[in-house]
């Protein structure tokens, strides 16, 4: 009979670890546009979004970082005189700026919090993608950062999606809708068995809501 020093002895439960993209488990890049398009769709967004969910918007400045580099504006704040980490209360919001790069690790610690990343794809990649089929941002020199296209969007003008983007999602069904129907695209169901918007589908499961339950706030309270 087989005793228990025969089996192999694990100094931690195998517990199975959180499937996580570049930012969280829920992150969507937005790509094929401007900055400046991108942003804005994501301020068309949020409104629709936030009462239920936690959101955040990832970025980059990079004309700012290169003009202190450049010595064309002086680097302020209590980073430049040492800091590694300086945090502000705003009132309205809290602001935490760090001397620590951004990559997989430090990326999804800082958005731990959050339910949804947009993600500004002109400078981040992410799990899974809107696009916008702008004519001045093509994607045929990108095409390895759409891994998971969750809508096509068209600008005002734009009727047909370009043969390298049909040719690249090949027999894939995603949705084409117009980029100035937000609310459309903030309910829009990428596949017939799914109830959820198109960001919140992903390998790992549902969502979380914003909110918590009243049986979660119950044990918050010791109740």
């Amino acid at each position: 009979m087989p005793s228990n020093a025969d089996k192999p002895r694990r100094k931690h439960a195998a517990l199975a670890r959180p499937d996580l993209g570049e930012f969280g488990r829920h992150e969507l890049a937005i790509l094929g546009a401007p900055c400046g398009r991108i942003k804005e769709l994501a301020a068309r967004l949020l409104p629709l979004l936030a009462p239920t969910l936690r959101v955040a918007y990832v970025d980059a400045d990079h004309a700012a970082a290169d003009a202190v580099r450049n010595g064309t504006a002086p680097e302020t704040g209590m980073l430049a005189a040492g800091a590694s980490a300086e945090l502000t209360d705003n009132v309205s919001f809290a602001r935490l700026d760090v001397r620590r790069l951004l990559d997989k690790f430090s990326q999804p610690e800082l958005l731990a919090h959050q339910s949804l990343a947009l993600v500004n794809g002109n400078h981040f990649r992410a799990r899974q993608q809107l696009v916008i089929l702008d004519p001045a941002k093509p994607l045929d020199k990108k095409l390895d950062r759409l891994t998971d296209v969750r809508a096509l969007l068209l600008p005002e003008g734009v009727i047909e999606v370009p043969a390298y983007l049909r040719a690249h999602l090949a027999e894939a069904a995603v949705p084409v809708l117009p980029l100035a129907d937000t609310a459309a695209l903030a309910t829009a169901k990428p596949r017939p068995a799914k109830t959820l918007p198109i960001w919140a589908v992903s390998s790992s499961g549902s969502m979380h809501s914003r909110r918590p339950s009243n049986t979660r706030r119950a044990k918050k309270s010791g109740v």
